[in-house]
């Protein structure tokens, strides 16, 4: 949540709503832990530096030992 937050402020939002949802008891181990940050990462930011819409859904969830991160 913080690093949207951060790229919220950083590009100044631009008008782009980001809706992000993720489960409050996640928790990946490391390596996993900044791989998935640092795609997160990349995801917000091309999103401000490219995107033309304005509402953004980005969804991370783990089932069955299985990492799930989807934006639409």
């Amino acid at each position: 949540y913080q690093l949207i937050k951060d790229l919220e402020d950083k590009y100044q939002n631009q008008g782009i709503l980001i809706d992000f949802t993720c489960p409050d008891d996640f928790l990946l181990p490391g390596p996993y832990d900044r791989f998935i940050y640092k795609v997160l990462y990349e995801l917000v930011s091309n999103l401000f530096k490219h995107g033309k819409g304005s509402y953004t859904e980005i969804n991370l969830a783990n089932k069955e030992e299985q990492i799930f991160l989807s934006m639409v």
